[in-house]
């Protein structure tokens, strides 16, 4: 029996396997396609075929299938009268309401829009994942010639799917995923798995004994990605790195009844507006900095960018960088309130709740401030001891006699450890977290005016 024969009875197979995923009988993960459902819209315009709107949906489930084989069962409609105009302008801002319900009987949706542009034509898809209830990043193809609408539409309904993953095994901070479909043959062997600078985001789900998802809300680990550690999209199982801005246990242990997914996220060209806001009166925070801590090169730390400073508003913009996931830190003052990985382009606006840290910048100002007044006395006192003993070795007592009174009429040092004290209750009031750094401060300024009273410049002269 040679490989070819093989190899045509596999494929024979493939659409028996693919018949077990509607049977009550559960399929391999592996083997498990998924059930596609895509919605498009064209915008009339005198440089594009008037059949297009009709053609689109059949051209775009042949050729994808033909692309993807087994993996996909893919339906493709029309969207419906209501949905069109959102689809062609304001994608990013669907809601999964926003979908017809006949739409939402698989796994997914995909919804792609071609609408004129400047120059030529914008197309556009957005996937909306069935069984997590999240988003991917938006695709995007600015077209210039009517004949490349077709293509480009075909690559931006591949670019906007998000394979769904299953955590295999988790070592530190390390994972191990197995991609769903990955065994079902795919009819173009150079197809990836998922595209390059695609990113994982992990999600608990609700399942029974036998690992059938059930109907029910699903919990999105925040502030949570994983990153393949190779740069290999062909293969699965597949190892990723967890980049979390969480402090505790970012995954749980294995659960017979929760099943924990692993969602794609393709990298995006779109910005995201991070608005800060104060914890329980949401008001904005102003004067909050954003940075975006670069990727290590050749084992050394990444950069720090400052991407702005928020406004009365509370709004920085962050845009794409280097890689999928920027890590972003919340800075104020001296204090960095926040590490928060994020996708730009995921979502248009993401709101941060913070503990308001304006008191705790109002101490650490008048800390630095009390900290300046000490070294000023000191480096005083440095050069009128000095100026003293030349004016004495120069024989001008007038002179050494007045610069000693200059010396004698400088600030006590008393008078900056009583100011000192003032900030111990204001400290207390403080988040534990603040209070500790800021008592810590104190200790180390009291230390230097300490020794500073203890000392008689007199003894220098």
């Amino acid at each position: 029996m040679n490989r070819t024969f093989l190899t045509s009875i596999f494929l024979l197979v493939l659409p028996v396997l693919a018949v077990s995923a509607d049977d009550d009988a559960p399929t391999a993960w592996e083997l498990s396609p998924y059930r596609v459902h895509l919605l498009t819209a064209v915008e009339s315009s005198a440089s594009l075929s008037p059949r297009l709107e009709q053609d689109i949906p059949t051209y775009l489930a042949a050729r994808a299938s033909s692309a993807v084989g087994g993996t996909w069962r893919l339906e493709a409609s029309e969207a419906p009268l209501e949905l069109r105009y959102r689809l062609l302008h304001s994608l990013g801002n669907l809601t999964a309401e926003d979908i017809p319900a006949a739409a939402k009987k698989g796994d997914k949706v995909i919804l792609l829009g071609i609408a004129k542009g400047e120059p030529g034509f914008i197309v556009r898809a957005r996937e909306l994942d069935l069984t997590t209830g999240l988003w991917n990043t938006t695709a995007t193809r600015i077209v210039r010639q009517s004949s490349s609408v077709k293509q480009e539409a075909l690559w931006c309904l591949l670019s906007a799917f998000a394979p769904q993953a299953r955590i295999e095994k988790v070592e530190d901070k390390i994972v191990t995923l197995k991609l769903r479909a990955s065994a079902l043959a795919r009819t173009e062997g150079d197809l990836p798995l998922f595209l390059a600078g695609t990113v994982f985001r992990p999600v608990l789900v609700k399942c029974d004994t036998h690992g059938t998802i059930q109907v029910g809300p699903t919990e999105a680990i925040p502030w949570t990605y994983l990153i393949p550690t190779e740069n290999k999209t062909s293969t699965s199982p597949f190892t990723a790195r967890i980049e979390t801005g969480l402090s505790d246990a970012v995954l749980p242990e294995y659960h017979p009844t929760r099943l924990r997914l692993a969602l794609g996220v393709r990298p995006s060209q779109d910005a995201t507006t991070i608005k800060l806001v104060a914890t329980g009166s949401a008001a904005p925070l102003e004067g909050y900095e954003i940075a975006a801590v670069e990727p290590e090169v050749a084992g050394q730390p990444g950069l720090v960018e400052s991407l702005g400073r928020s406004g009365p508003d509370g709004i920085v913009s962050v845009p794409t960088g280097k890689t999928t996931v920027r890590t972003l830190l919340v800075r104020h003052g001296e204090e960095v309130l926040a590490r928060l990985p994020m996708v730009p382009g995921l979502t248009e606006e993401i709101t941060v709740t913070l503990a308001d840290d304006r008191p705790r910048l109002a101490i650490e100002s008048i800390l630095n401030g009390i900290q300046d007044n000490l070294l000023d006395l000191v480096a005083r006192r440095e050069v009128l001891v000095s100026r003293i003993k030349a004016a004495t070795k120069e024989g001008d007592t007038a002179a050494a006699a007045k610069l000693k009174d200059q010396l004698r009429l400088l600030p006590s040092v008393g008078l900056i450890l009583a100011d000192l004290g003032k900030q111990q209750r204001p400290i207390e009031a403080l988040p534990v977290s603040s209070r500790h750094k800021m008592q810590k401060r104190i200790v180390e300024i009291r230390k230097l005016a300490e020794k500073l009273k203890a000392e008689n410049p007199a003894d220098k002269l």
